[in-house]
């Protein structure tokens, strides 16, 4: 049991690296997860499909459904296309060569894979606070100083000049420390990181521990939660796990309207 453990965690570890550090340098978010249909492998699906293979010892397949696909796929299942996030078929034997993911887990794992900037797929600019900092400020005081001029005087009929002493003001620098407030951007955990972002990785990472021969699904779903890069700390485990459920349910109906999740075709798979 604890070797097979050490061993998903090593293939949790694997699923994340490899496709992340193996992404290519396309725009962020890249092409679909599915692009090119039945007929063909997509990037992300070869890379998915190679992580898979390490560590099944077994050449198998990570395959994204489209949004139309997964609709049809539910139907002849009997599951929800919208809660249900993947498959693998299993037989006598054991599991079968392959997996289905569907949609809503293989976009948000490719999204992450093919953001430029991974560290704004977590955090987000939700405000702004005032801060204040200690600085050196250089201000000007006014000061009135003698001088002496040479001015043009009348004198008994003529033009002379005189030397005078004058007061006139002087800007004199001087610098003093102060509070400066400044406007600085307050970042949380952006509103789709726990779904659906870190269930699409949990979600491949699940199936990937039935394609490695786990067919419960209680211990599949244990294993692969525990053994997120994340979620190393035992205790927290299960109170998040709660947690995370609760969001998923509120959060799951508000990830059709992406933009890859809509159109007519959707819509006539959807109850």
């Amino acid at each position: 049991m604890q070797g097979s453990l050490l061993k998903l965690s090593s293939f949790a570890c694997a699923v994340v690296g490899a496709l992340v550090l193996s992404a290519t340098a396309a725009a962020a978010n890249g092409p679909v997860p599915w692009a090119g249909g039945v007929e063909a492998f997509s990037e992300f699906e070869g890379k998915a499909s190679v992580t898979l293979s390490e560590y099944a010892k077994r050449q198998v397949f990570a395959i994204c459904s489209s949004p139309e696909e997964w609709g049809q796929i539910g139907v002849v299942q009997g599951f929800d296309p919208e809660l249900v996030w993947g498959l693998t078929p299993f037989e006598d034997t054991g599991p079968l060569d392959f997996a289905v993911i569907s949609p809503q887990a293989c976009l948000a794992a490719s999204e992450w894979m093919y953001a430029k900037d991974r560290r704004g797929q977590k955090w987000c600019v939700t405000g702004e606070k005032t801060e204040f900092r200690t600085e050196t400020v250089r201000k000007f005081r006014t000061e009135y100083r003698m001088q002496t001029r040479t001015v043009v005087k009348q004198k008994n009929g003529k033009r002379v000049r005189v030397r005078v002493r004058v007061r006139v003001a002087v800007q004199v620098p001087y610098t003093v420390t102060q509070q400066v407030p400044h406007q600085v951007p307050v970042e949380s955990v952006c509103a789709d990181y726990v779904v659906p972002k870190l269930f699409g990785w949990q979600t491949l990472i699940h199936e990937g521990t039935h394609l490695a021969g786990v067919w419960d699904e209680a211990q599949t779903d244990c294993w692969a939660m525990q053994n997120l890069p994340w979620s190393f700390v035992p205790s927290v485990l299960v109170p998040f796990w709660l947690i995370l459920h609760a969001i998923i349910w509120v959060q799951l109906r508000a990830w059709r309207e992406h933009p890859a999740m809509t159109g007519p075709a959707v819509a006539a798979s959807r109850p």
